[in-house]
């Protein structure tokens, strides 16, 4: 294979180093938060090929994708596509992404704990949250069990 010396092998996008030679839609669903549908919002509303390479953009492009990542309401972007809806604190749509997303989320179950909410007292027994059955899936942690006589 003949790599084109203009190509970045490696890309640094939102704390995410990302593959130089793959497709932008594709490389930047690698960073934590990041989907199908927004990868392509990001894609139309930048109107960039689908077939360029992201080790192929300039500065400039790979700046212009995170501020659509970190600002999507700026562009338009429904949002139907972010990933946190009506946020609790601010009540805007936002789009969190990285690092940021497991804090946010470790965040919202505290919080869900201590107002003693029915998916926080869930939370905080260790048991399924979202309706799944307990009876005889989802078994976890070591029980001592039955042994045998010998």
């Amino acid at each position: 294979m003949v790599v084109d010396e203009n190509i970045r092998q490696i890309v640094r996008v939102k704390g995410t180093d990302l593959n130089g030679l793959d497709t932008i839609e594709n490389a930047i669903r690698k960073v934590k938060g990041v989907g199908h549908a927004i990868s392509r919002a990001v894609m139309i509303k930048l109107h960039l090929p689908k077939t360029k390479k992201v080790g192929e953009l300039t500065d400039a492009e790979l700046h212009k994708i995170e501020d659509v990542l970190d600002n999507p309401q700026n562009y338009t972007i429904p949002s139907f596509i972010v990933n946190r809806q009506h946020d609790m604190e601010t009540g805007k749509s936002l789009h969190i992404t990285g690092i940021e997303l497991d804090m946010t989320r470790r965040g919202d179950i505290a919080l869900m704990k201590t107002i003693k909410s029915y998916k926080g007292v869930r939370h905080s027994h260790g048991l399924k949250v979202r309706g799944q059955r307990t009876k005889s899936t989802g078994r976890k942690g070591s029980v001592a069990g039955v042994k045998k006589k010998k």
